[in-house]
């Protein structure tokens, strides 16, 4: 039985991403993320790199820092946001939010960084990052070996 080489990955997950793409198995929207394409095709980072630059090049899909690669459609790209939030604005939005709505509840614990990390397409540095500026504020408190928490009414921070 031969190997395949890195290569040959590359060129054969290339034409397999083209051909759901195209068919249309892989609507206008559909995300990627770099991490699941090396794992689905067994593919190194450099082999992912070439894909979506290819498939990028060829207009097939755009791409967002620490979000993933997404299907173009025929109208043309789907990531027309007037706004263009980080990737950690996105994250610590979503958390207050949540803290707001009773999402996440006094006394809580909130998803651990790569929980989150999980759930918006980034590092869970860039996660733990995005907490920071609600952890100054006291909506958060972390707790060494137990994670993070949302704080109790009493104990959150006013703004000056």
């Amino acid at each position: 039985m031969s190997q395949v080489s890195r290569w040959e990955r590359t060129v054969n997950a290339l034409a397999d991403l083209r051909s759901r793409i195209t068919s249309g198995a892989w609507a206008p929207g559909f995300t990627m993320r770099s991490s699941d394409l090396e794992d689905r095709y067994g593919l190194h980072p450099e082999g992912v790199l070439h894909i979506v630059k290819t498939l990028r090049a060829e207009g097939l899909i755009e791409t967002r820092s620490g979000v993933g690669s997404r299907v173009v459609g025929a109208s043309g790209p789907v990531w027309v946001d007037p706004c263009e939030s980080t990737a950690m604005e996105v994250v610590e939005r979503a958390v207050r939010s949540r803290i707001r709505d009773g999402t996440y509840a006094p006394g809580t614990q909130i998803p651990s960084v790569s929980v989150l990390g999980e759930e918006f397409g980034v590092h869970r540095v860039t996660a733990a990052v995005a907490l920071r500026p609600i952890k100054r504020e006291g909506l958060l408190a972390y707790v060494s070996g137990r994670g993070t928490f949302v704080s109790e009414p009493g104990r959150q921070r006013t703004a000056p």
